[in-house]
């Protein structure tokens, strides 16, 4: 499994596994994995991304998620759509504690999270976060507690330890379950398009990077001395 690894290099350079440092990444959604019935599948995304995931680093192994549904997820999937779950994929092997949703934008008013692995298509994900009134996994929630187009939600999840690289994560990272569709057998599982590091991590790359060539000045300058 592949991790996400040229920033994370920079990153652990300058001791980025330490709590107190913060990083962000974000993925962007619009690849299916998966789906109801039997494939092949009519896609209704056509390639268009339609939701965003940021991870942040935060103190004591905490992690925190914010998920937005962009303003074309309705006219995409219909005004019946909502994403109900989230499955991870770590390289860590560390399992998270707990999970606590600390905002949303909408209707929703709990997210839990499962150590549980689930198998979707050839993909082994790790654990879970579920969205709704109760924060169930098992789709319970109300109508009036989905996530739908245009809204979002925020939580934390802690870990049981620390992950040392917060962006320890196997490829892809991370599945969003769509339900409530007219096609594809009622959902599909989609996985990000891309990786988009966040300034403060791209500044901190090219930290990282000078950092490495003034180490490596240095030891060409007493090489040369010798």
């Amino acid at each position: 499994m592949r991790k996400l690894t040229i920033a994370a290099a920079a990153l652990a350079v300058l001791g980025f596994g330490n709590p107190a440092n913060a990083a962000s990444e974000t993925f962007s959604f619009g690849n299916i994995l998966s789906a109801g019935g039997s494939g092949p599948w009519a896609d209704p995304d056509a390639g268009a991304t339609w939701a965003t995931l940021s991870v942040t680093t935060q103190p004591l192994n905490k992690y925190l998620f914010t998920l937005t549904l962009n303003s074309n997820f309705g006219s995409i999937f219909g005004t019946g759509a909502y994403v109900g779950s989230a499955l991870f994929n770590s390289t860590s092997g560390i399992d998270p504690s707990s999970t606590a949703i600390t905002g949303s934008g909408n209707g929703v008013a709990a997210v839990a999270g499962s150590n549980s692995a689930a198998q979707v298509g050839s993909v082994a994900f790790d654990f879970s976060d579920c969205f709704g009134s109760a924060g169930n996994c098992n789709n319970a929630n109300t109508a009036s507690a989905r996530l739908k187009s245009g809204e979002h939600v925020s939580w934390i999840t802690t870990f049981t330890s620390s992950q040392g690289d917060p962006f320890s994560f196997a490829t892809p990272a991370v599945a969003l379950h769509v339900q409530g569709l007219s096609v594809l057998g009622g959902s599909a599982w989609y996985t990000p398009v891309s990786a988009i590091p966040e300034p403060e991590t791209y500044a901190m790359l090219l930290a990282g990077l000078g950092l490495m060539g003034f180490v490596a000045r240095r030891r060409q300058k007493k090489a040369l001395a010798a």
